[in-house]
């Protein structure tokens, strides 16, 4: 059984594979993400030995070189296809934090973004590519500041998910730190310790690079003016 569909940057679907599958390619112009539901995933890249990606797992390939993937069992794949001005960058981020097999800390943004996008495909739906690129960019920011994180972590884990959530809500408006540590039930002090240790990133680090990454997004929207954006 097999789903996909495209959109005007992307191309979704989930399949089912069977044991035995392999797939080798010279060039395919795009990047994909791929989630494994069930099964296990065998990648073969560049300069790398062969790798093995799990359930519950993420593989990110660069397409644009060599590469091959199969499965070795009755595997179900959730995957996209996707390129863009930022594509490029985004995989090199990842790549050198977390190499080509990841390891969400919190799976929910990826599968929820694949399964909303293939949601809209199979009901013959219209996907902007603004809200095709938002839901990509949203999968791929998740990749980029994921953390392992063991059982005695988790309630900071789930605390910074919150913050996260948080500043992606309201990132225009002038938060502070103290708002930040306020809505986390922390002092402003162990709240930046523990966020920082989560994401790599400082709470003022990281609303910034939020308002960045939406400037990015809008400013490729032809009906929105700089000025306006720039506010």
């Amino acid at each position: 059984m097999v789903a996909s569909a495209k959109s005007c940057c992307a191309l979704s679907g989930y399949f089912y594979y069977e044991p035995g599958y392999w797939r080798s390619r010279i060039q395919y112009n795009s990047f994909l993400l791929m989630y494994i539901a069930k099964g296990t995933c065998q990648v073969l890249l560049p300069n790398q030995q062969l790798q093995n990606a799990a359930a519950g797992q993420v593989v990110l390939i660069d397409c644009y070189v060599p590469h091959e993937y199969g499965f070795d069992s009755n595997s179900e794949v959730a995957w996209i296809h996707f390129d863009g001005p930022l594509a490029r960058d985004f995989y090199d981020l990842i790549f050198a934090s977390h190499g080509n097999i990841i390891s969400p800390s919190n799976p929910f943004p990826i599968t929820n973004g694949l399964d909303q996008m293939l949601h809209v495909f199979r009901n013959s739906k219209p996907l902007k590519e603004g809200e095709a690129s938002e839901m990509i960019t949203q999968m791929l920011n998740t990749l980029l500041y994921t953390r392992a994180y063991s059982g005695n972590t988790t309630s900071h884990f789930k605390v910074v998910e919150k913050s996260r959530a948080y500043i992606n809500e309201h990132f225009s408006e002038p938060l502070t730190l103290d708002q930040l540590a306020k809505n986390a039930n922390m002092s402003p002090f162990h709240f930046s310790r523990v966020f920082t240790a989560q994401t790599g990133f400082t709470p003022h680090q990281y609303l910034i690079a939020t308002r960045i990454n939406s400037a990015k997004f809008l400013l490729k929207l032809p009906d929105v003016p700089v000025k306006e954006i720039a506010f």
